[in-house]
């Protein structure tokens, strides 16, 4: 087994050589470019963008490689006729460990219209490749290593060819080796080889390049260097002789022999209908045989994109059908968007919804008070000390004779007008019948409760933003397949405004498709209309305009380990919880009820800190005081059976509120799987409603349907890719449904508290 390659970068990067190597570009998916690499389509449109990225990725690889081999094969230091044998085993190896990519970017140079991408970026690579090489070659010259009688451009163009030829058959060298001798080609007895031609070695390739391949007799007898027409001549001769060795070794030979006068080349383009083989002719002669500087007419081998033989019927895809975009038929319509960095999520919706909402903040505001009255509540388990100064001013309604009791332990005499006192007095309720200690219990309950009222708040707010979130997304997704409709309904109309002309088809059918494409609009403008509804209500939520941002979906799908605990953590849900501090709160509050009815005893001190004036000896006093209710008129017992009744009621609160969030829970597990089933079953429709516009199209050239099934099919595919998006936005919005009815979704919007708590990466259906 080979190795596994863990960058799904690279993983892609092989997936679709071997998918365009092997398919084409036309014929290659996104869908089978994913499933090869074993990542979803988001990895891809991640990584790459689009098919046309990745397919430029690997041409620009191919490229890069290949012009790195070069140079490090021939550094500047080596001489010049080592350097450029050195690029010719450097470049015939690469293309023999790299045949797919050398192909691919072969198919380059001889595709038709819409088998590459139109926007394809290549010759500024090749022109890398070219200028290394004309560097050498300048270099060459200058050191006197290569024929001054032939410029740098044309030993540079020349020697490039060799190497592309080389290339070439490095690329095919394997297939070379299974395929029989050429047919016609003989021996001298009559005999036939018994294989192929036998591979160039690159160092006789450079002395045929360095030589050339005319005879000395043929040389100028004045031993001067050519003119330029015999020099391109010869150049033209070399490549030609190149281009022949090629094509004879793909098997393809001519029916004449050649002549002194012309040279017979024969080109891989299919057969005519006659049988016979294109011949391309080379003449040695000038247009004008008296000027001897006149360029010779070299026409070079025509390569041409014929299709196969054993199709009896191939024309060009409709535009209609180009328009509907079949190859998008299971790709979502908003899976351009997942990785632009300035697109919210509905993580950041989220964190920005709960910045402004309100009952939230009055959420926190609970949980203050609650937190407030806790610690009345703990204060009282602790004794109080009370500091107090008495100051206290007299006034005599006659001369006393005698002295004058002052607080009942001071006696002053004479006149005086004027007394004061400091004392510190100490309380602390010894026992209640554990009245404090329950008190305390109910209020950090109560905290509890306020909390996890809190993180269900949240979670509620999260699933009102997913609402909307998911509503915006879904009628930006139905927006462009409905643009994709108009379009495909637009090229349907010209399409059969020009056979109307043409009078194969119906008028009649010229306005169906006119009524169909107007019906499509006014649904465009609905569709619009609700987009625009669903944009202000997220606007509303988080604060920013609905003109101001566009929005990613980075959700993923949980496994089905995950969905099945689910249904186990409904129990732990914030709401249930909180139910459940309230029912521990209520119980604390009847036992604090139920201690009224013992004994409070009460320790009371009183330390004497100054006095004036000082009339004794005692500083401070320590009392024990017991108390019990006797009879109240029954107020305290009203107060148990009161608290008992809430007990109660917390208790069915707690049952019910189980249920619910139990039944909750698995309705929302239902419905996750449901809408996922269905787009599972969407997916496959729209595959098969995509092929079926295809066909339709071709069954209406014929003859064999009318146009109104060509509507049809047009309809129901962007109905399939509708109800396809559709129920992919309906699973993610159940997925959240499913962790708010489990208690699983976020409870905050910090770090902690991501929107959704699921790591593991899974393949979204």
């Amino acid at each position: 087994m080979g190795k596994i390659v863990s960058d799904p970068r690279q993983r892609l990067l092989d997936a679709g050589l071997k998918q365009f190597a092997n398919r084409g570009y036309a014929g290659t998916s996104v869908q089978d470019i994913t499933e090869e690499a074993k990542v979803t389509k988001p990895t891809l449109y991640y990584y790459f963008q689009s098919k046309e990225g990745l397919f430029q990725a690997l041409v620009d690889q191919a490229m890069d490689d290949r012009l790195q081999l070069m140079r490090q094969a021939a550094p500047p230091e080596m001489a010049t006729v080592d350097q450029l044998t050195a690029i010719i085993v450097a470049v015939t190896d690469f293309a023999r460990r790299q045949p797919d990519l050398l192909r691919l970017c072969f198919s380059i140079a001889f595709a038709a219209p819409g088998e590459i991408p139109s926007g394809m970026q290549k010759h500024h690579k090749m022109r890398e490749s070219f200028m290394f090489i004309r560097e050498i070659i300048e270099a060459g010259l200058k050191r006197k290593d290569l024929n001054a009688a032939f410029d740098v451009n044309e030993l540079t163009q020349a020697y490039f060819h060799l190497v592309q030829h080389s290339t070439v058959l490095a690329v095919f060298e394997s297939k070379f080796k299974k395929m029989g001798p050429p047919p016609g080609l003989r021996s001298s007895n009559g005999a036939l080889p018994p294989g192929p031609p036998p591979r160039m070695e690159p160092k006789r390739m450079i002395e045929l390049f360095l030589t050339g391949a005319a005879g000395k007799e043929q040389r100028p007898a004045n031993g001067h260097a050519p003119k330029r027409a015999s020099r391109l001549a010869k150049v033209g001769a070399i490549v030609a002789s190149l281009g022949l060795s090629l094509l004879g070794v793909e098997g393809q030979t001519t029916n004449t022999v050649a002549t002194p006068s012309e040279l017979a080349v024969t080109t891989n383009a299919a057969p005519t209908a006659a049988g016979t083989t294109t011949i391309v002719t080379v003449p040695s002669t000038t247009a004008n045989p008296g000027d001897t500087n006149a360029v010779p007419m070299i026409t070079l081998p025509a390569i041409t994109n014929a299709p196969p033989t054993d199709l009896a019927d191939v024309r060009p895809v409709p535009s209609a059908v180009k328009a509907s975009h079949p190859e998008l038929a299971t790709v979502s319509p908003i899976a351009q968007f997942n990785h632009d960095p300035k697109a919210l999520d509905l993580q950041t919706c989220f964190q920005l919804t709960a910045i402004r909402d309100d009952s939230l903040k009055i959420s926190m505001q609970d949980i203050y008070i609650a937190q407030a009255q806790l610690s009345q509540s703990i204060a009282a388990l602790w004794p109080s000390f009370t500091g107090s100064n008495q100051q206290q001013f007299l006034h005599y309604r006659s001369q006393a004779s005698s002295g004058v009791n002052i607080q009942g332990n001071s006696i002053i005499t004479g006149n005086r007008t004027y007394t004061s006192q400091s004392n510190i007095s100490m309380s602390y309720t010894v026992f209640n019948g554990g009245q404090n200690w329950n008190a305390v219990g109910a209020s950090s309950a109560a905290v509890a409760a306020k909390k996890q009222t809190l993180a269900r708040n949240y979670q509620t707010i999260y699933q009102d933003v997913a609402q909307a979130f998911y509503d915006v997304l879904q009628f930006e997704g139905d927006m462009y397949i409905q643009a994709d409709l108009i379009d495909a309904l637009k090229a349907r109309v010209d399409d059969l405004r020009d056979r109307v002309k043409l009078g194969r088809s119906r008028p009649s059918e010229e306005l169906q498709a006119q009524t169909d494409l107007a019906n499509a609009q006014v649904t465009y403008q609905k569709q619009l209309g609700s987009l625009n509804a669903a944009k202000e209500t997220l606007a509303f939520y988080t604060g920013i305009p609905s003109g101001y941002f566009t929005l990613k979906e980075t959700v993923q799908f949980p496994n089905a380990s995950q969905l099945e605990g689910y249904v186990r953590d409904s129990l732990k849900r914030p709401d249930v919880l909180s139910q459940l501090e309230s029912l521990r709160q209520a119980e604390r509050n009847l036992s604090v009820a139920q201690g009224q009815l013992w004994p409070t005893v009460t320790a009371n001190g009183n330390y004497l800190a100054s006095q004036d004036p000082v009339s004794n000896q005692i500083n401070g006093t320590m009392t024990i005081e017991v108390s019990m209710p006797i009879f109240d008129g029954g107020l305290i017992i009203g107060q148990i059976h009161q608290n008992k009744e809430l007990v109660r009621q917390s208790k069915l609160n707690v049952e019910q509120l189980q249920r619910t969030s139990d039944e909750d829970t698995r309705t929302a597990y239902v419905n996750f799987n449901a809408s996922v089933a269905q787009v599972v079953v969407l997916r496959e429709a729209a595959l098969l409603a995509a092929k079926n516009i295809v066909a339709q199209v071709d069954d209406y050239k014929r003859g064999v349907v009318d146009n109104l099934d060509v509507l049809t099919a047009l309809q129901d595919y962007q109905s399939a890719r509708q109800g396809l998006h559709d129920a992919n936005m309906a699973a993610r919005l159940n997925l959240i449904n499913l962790h708010v009815a489990a208690g699983t979704a976020a409870t905050g919007p910090g770090a902690n508290n991501e929107a959704l708590p699921i790591k593991s990466t899974v393949v979204a259906p």
